[in-house]
């Protein structure tokens, strides 16, 4: 029995209605599946390459909210025939799948209605339902090695780095200083003086300087301030302890053959420990006057002796 055309009708399109919607399900689930573009997770940035589209250039419209959830970059643009390739960077903020033809605009104003929907998809690395990292657990440092005995250390070679700068330095400061410098003898100058009239090499400035030190230091010790030159050179010359030297010096200055080399060191011990003071004002004009006198009186004496 043949049923009616309508009937057959229905049938077939029920038939058609059962066996095509599964198909396109299946379908639009593959098309929105190649949409995605790219998956990052949140946090992570990640690139967009070679990816085409058509019409005139595009660019990144400008970040109107610092706080949105997503941020694209243009990265570099490449001509290719009528269109142009690009390379994107993004990265997101909290999960979710965006479109990135929401973040574009055209350089000259025209619409970009007509640019596919271009999908990356970005994933939480969180456990679901947790919206924030869980929190740092605190672990026991051991105490050997840690911070506080690095400070601990530390101040303490701090502290007697200070300790040897402020006594140890100054110790040393203060040994330097309470040592005193052992004064300069009168034997200490006359020395070099001497040796030079035992040599013969003794200039006549200097001469008149070795005379003037010996006049003037036996004037103060003998109270001869106003004895003439020739009673001053009789009584040192008679002297005990300046005998020797003034003796020896009339030997070395005056004679044509002076007498062999006689012992320095005993002739300058009467002055060793003495240390010379220099007369001041009048008194040293005085003294050196009284000298050059004694000095003119011996080389008289000494000319009529040779004569």
């Amino acid at each position: 029995m043949q049923l009616p055309f309508e009937a057959n009708r229905v049938r077939i399109v029920l038939f058609a209605f059962f066996i095509g919607v599964p198909f396109a399900q299946r379908a639009n689930a593959e098309e929105g599946t190649k949409a995605v573009e790219a998956t990052s997770t949140v946090g992570a940035a990640k690139r967009i390459d070679q990816l085409v589209l058509s019409g005139s250039k595009l660019q990144v419209k400008p970040l109107e909210n610092r706080h949105q959830p997503f941020v694209l970059r243009l990265i570099e643009v490449y001509p290719h025939g009528t269109d142009n390739r690009y390379d994107f960077e993004f990265y997101a903020l909290e999960p979710g799948q965006y479109d990135l033809t929401q973040y574009l605009t055209r350089s000259d104003a025209s619409s970009v209605e007509n640019l596919p929907n271009v999908f990356v998809q970005v994933n939480s690395s969180l456990p679901e339902g947790q919206i924030q990292p869980s929190r740092l657990s605190t672990v026991q440092l051991p105490w050997l090695g840690g911070y506080r005995l690095m400070w601990f250390v530390g101040a303490l070679v701090w502290l007697g780095g200070l300790y040897v700068l402020l006594n140890v330095g100054r110790k040393k400061i203060v040994s330097s200083l309470s040592v005193e410098e052992k004064p300069v003898s009168l034997a200490d100058r006359l020395r070099p003086l001497v040796q030079s009239a035992r040599d013969g090499t003794l200039a006549a400035e200097q001469r008149s300087a070795l005379e003037r030190m010996l006049f003037s230091y036996w004037c103060q010790q003998l109270n001869l301030m106003d004895t003439s030159p020739g009673l001053l050179m009789g009584k040192l010359r008679e002297h005990a302890e300046a005998g020797a030297l003034v003796r020896s010096l009339e030997n070395w200055l005056h004679c044509p053959n002076p007498s062999p080399s006689v012992d320095i060191e005993k002739l300058l011990e009467p002055y060793a420990n003495v240390s010379e003071i220099e007369p001041h004002g009048s008194q040293m004009e005085s003294e050196r006057a009284e000298s050059d006198r004694a000095s003119n009186s011996i080389a008289s004496q000494k000319g009529v002796a040779s004569a």
